[in-house]
């Protein structure tokens, strides 16, 4: 028997509908099948964090034994680590067993890397092969926080690699393209999820990494000090952000319904920060989490975006009482700016 509320749904459609058929076994099956794995994603998190802990251990007994004199030794025990751990990830098996799975990726990259670095002591080099190891492992993972550390890792290796080579135009490249793809993930979804079930399953995850990996991206022409040579380019890189803001503004369905004057308000609200491209880049990431439904993007995005104003605001070589005035201008700004945009539809 299926449950009375599935139940009650059926009758309801089949009085509407009297062609339409259902496999009442089928859905029977499903509902009886064992989801005792599918737990949510803090839980796995959780488990996970256990096993790197468990894990030290087995490095102080792989150093006590000398495994890491050897660079050659590392790079097998490496690439049998990550090798087997995708394996076993794939399997779906259990919980515990896709712990051990990520738990051996992680040390076995690290392992594998150090080994390379002992072999070769080529920063550029190590830093490429990274990039395509960890876009491997995202491609062949069948876990969702496997795929996600694997494209997470492989999409912080390019501007690492900018970082690497002091060059201020790759980095700041490397933030507009990030910033361009993840809009474009949000706004072709549809499209991607019907484009083959390898693309479907891996779309989510892709997602928040290029979310995340944006985001410390940003911390670098956030963070004044850090690295003086992009500091030249971050005009044109946070031109690119307001651009892409108003954008994706301009195609979200929530915000068209207010009026076609909110996407320039939003860009406009965020003109006087153009200088420093991060505050641009994280509130594209919250208005993409905002409007697309998804959560983690929008705390992420806003927890940024906190935090980048904050610093910008430090920075600021003004005065304590110009420092006032701008910010009862930005809140009298935002207060006109939600009565017009939310106050008149509650009154109507």
């Amino acid at each position: 028997m299926l449950p009375n509320t599935l139940q009650q749904l059926i009758d309801q459609h089949q009085a509407t509908n009297e062609h339409w058929q259902h496999d009442e076994a089928a859905m029977q099956a499903a509902l009886t099948t064992d989801d005792s794995q599918q737990q949510p994603t803090y839980i796995k998190s959780i488990t996970i964090i256990g096993g790197f802990f468990a894990t030290v251990f087995l490095l102080g007994f792989l150093t006590s034994v000398g495994l890491y004199q050897s660079p050659g030794a590392l790079i097998v025990v490496g690439t049998l680590l990550v090798a087997g751990g995708v394996y076993i990830d794939r399997q779906q098996l259990h919980l515990m067993l896709e712990t051990m799975a990520i738990t051996a990726v992680v040390f076995g990259c690290f392992m594998l890397l150090f080994g390379l670095y002992d072999s070769i002591e080529d920063d550029d080099a190590i830093i490429v092969f990274s990039t395509f190891l960890f876009a491997a492992i995202f491609a062949t993972a069948g876990g969702y926080l496997l795929r996600f550390i694997g494209a997470a890792a492989s999409l912080l290796c390019l501007p690492a690699l900018a970082m690497e080579k002091d060059s201020g135009a790759g980095l700041h490249i490397c933030l507009v393209a990030m910033a361009a793809g993840l809009m474009l993930l949000h706004q072709q979804e549809a499209s991607l999820l019907k484009a083959g079930k390898w693309l479907a399953r891996r779309l989510p995850s892709l997602q928040l990494a290029l979310a995340i990996a944006l985001l410390t991206t940003l911390f670098v022409p956030g963070k004044s000090g850090i690295m003086p040579e992009a500091q030249p380019y971050a005009l044109a890189c946070g031109c690119c952000m307001l651009v892409l803001l108003g954008i994706a503004a301009w195609q979200i369905p929530a915000l068209k319904k207010l009026g076609k004057w909110v996407p320039l308000a939003i860009v406009a609200a965020l003109a006087a920060t153009v200088f420093n491209p991060a505050i641009g880049g994280s509130a594209l990431v919250a208005l993409l989490g905002f409007g697309y439904g998804y959560r983690t993007s929008w705390w992420l995005g806003m927890a940024a975006l906190l935090y980048y104003v904050s610093q910008y605001y430090y920075n600021l070589s003004w005065t304590l009482l110009q420092k006032s005035i701008m910010m009862a201008a930005t809140g009298i700004a935002l207060l006109l700016f939600y009565y017009f945009a939310f106050g008149k539809n509650k009154q109507a």
